[in-house]
């Protein structure tokens, strides 16, 4: 109900995290990097670096070198409640697409 009606007058998209966006493109064109699958699997983690490398089959440096470059793409705040909150509302519609 809430992704139907917050959807109603807006397109998904356009309700997005600017860092889905953002990770999204350089995503596409740099084949392999999985930043924005990184990110999710960080805040599905409970932001635990390690669980989440462990739940991504990656070595946790790969996931910090990842989270690092996160970091300098993107206005994200990783510690601001009004971001993470905005961040898995934006990957539950990314789901529900």
């Amino acid at each position: 109900y809430i992704f139907q009606k917050s959807t109603e007058d807006y397109p998904a998209q356009e309700l997005y995290h600017p860092a889905i966006r953002i990770l999204e493109k350089y995503d596409a064109s740099h084949p392999g990097t999985e930043l924005l699958a990184t990110l999710r699997q960080y805040f599905l983690c409970g932001q635990n670096a390690s669980k989440a490398a462990d739940a991504m089959h990656i070595h946790r440096t790969t996931f910090l070198y990842r989270m690092k470059k996160i970091q300098q793409l993107t206005p994200l705040r990783p510690d601001d409640p009004e971001d993470i909150l905005h961040l898995m509302f934006s990957f539950a519609l990314l789901s529900h697409q």
